[in-house]
């Protein structure tokens, strides 16, 4: 609750919801229950079962082998439906960026060492954020920066955008060429913690 009540832009509004799900699990949970159950019941727009539909035994989930030319455009339509109104209202809420210092503060008290991580982005997806609105990050960022003298790992053109069917998602390959380059990067970042870059 303290967490909820310092983070979260409407707290008592949150508490609610939170209450009401525990005081009626099968209500509250019942979009989680019927992809789990019944999946195919739901439109498509609600269904989640195809992200844990691969997962093994073991909680494994391997990823996408990879997408066509035709899936890729596919892909880029639905998240830029998404995310091209989202980019056009852009802005650095007062409550992101307190959870964001929380979070680096308690990582600090901690002792775990704190970095911030772009992720491979794609050209196209890249270029769905206006120009103000890429300012506005980019300033903001800096000023993070500095003020938590925290380092920065860009990995957003690391891979080839033939692995980023949406833009933003890796295929296993993509996946497998991010994490050959993250490594050393993240040694040469904390070169104190051993690792061999």
């Amino acid at each position: 609750l303290p967490v909820i009540r310092e983070h979260f832009p409407n707290p008592t509004e949150t508490e609610r919801k939170i209450l009401w799900a525990r005081a009626n699990p099968w209500f509250g949970q019942r979009m989680s229950l019927m992809n789990q159950s019944a999946g195919g019941w739901l439109p498509y727009s609600q269904r989640t079962d195809a992200m844990f539909e691969k997962i093994d035994a073991w909680g494994w989930l391997p990823g996408r082998l990879g997408a066509t030319e035709k899936e890729r455009t596919a892909g880029m339509k639905s998240v830029g439906d998404y995310y091209l109104p989202l980019f056009a209202r852009y802005e650095v809420s007062p409550v992101a960026d307190a959870a964001l210092r929380a979070a680096v503060a308690d990582c600090r008290a901690a002792g775990v060492p704190v970095a911030l991580v772009y992720l491979p982005e794609s050209a196209a997806f890249r270029a769905f954020m206006p120009p103000a609105a890429q300012k506005l990050a980019d300033d903001y960022l800096a000023k993070i920066r500095t003020e938590l003298d925290v380092p920065l790992i860009d990995g957003r053109g690391w891979v080839s955008d033939d692995y980023l069917p949406d833009g933003f998602h890796l295929t296993q390959d993509g996946a497998a060429e991010f994490t050959k380059k993250l490594q050393p990067a993240i040694a040469a970042t904390f070169p104190t913690l051993g690792g061999t870059p």
